[in-house]
């Protein structure tokens, strides 16, 4: 699965709300991060479904994903009810699964998705 492939693959599964179907994705040493915290690393599809995945499915902020390129580089955009970027993440993907999952978040990393909002056109989540 190329990169393109596994970002279809992420988004259509987070679209849907199926954990079992992004855990699925991952590689067994598959890394996840929030970019600018002090989480930590996430480690392989089931300690990234129990943390990171698990709260971006959250239904107190239902997020809706798509796709977006900017200077070359992909994002999965994270937008909430009213199309305001949440989260913006970038995957890594090698031999069909995705390997690294970087997350930019509002909390932590608010001055790194102004661009990426002002490109898309839309607002950054408060």
């Amino acid at each position: 699965m190329s990169n393109t492939g596994a970002l279809d693959s992420f988004v259509a599964a987070f679209n849907q709300r199926d954990l079992a179907a992004l855990k699925a994705l991952l590689a067994t040493d598959a890394t996840a991060e929030v970019l600018g915290s002090g989480f930590g690393t996430e480690r392989g599809p089931d300690d990234i479904g129990k943390k990171s995945l698990t709260h971006m499915l959250s239904d107190e902020n239902p997020l809706i994903a798509e796709h977006f390129a900017l200077h070359g580089q992909t994002y999965v955009l994270f937008l909430n009810a009213d199309k305001q970027l949440d989260t913006a993440a970038t995957i890594q993907s090698a031999t069909g699964k995705i390997t690294r999952i970087e997350y930019l978040v509002t909390w932590f990393r608010a001055d790194s998705l102004k661009p990426l909002a002002a490109a898309r056109g839309i607002q950054i989540a408060q």
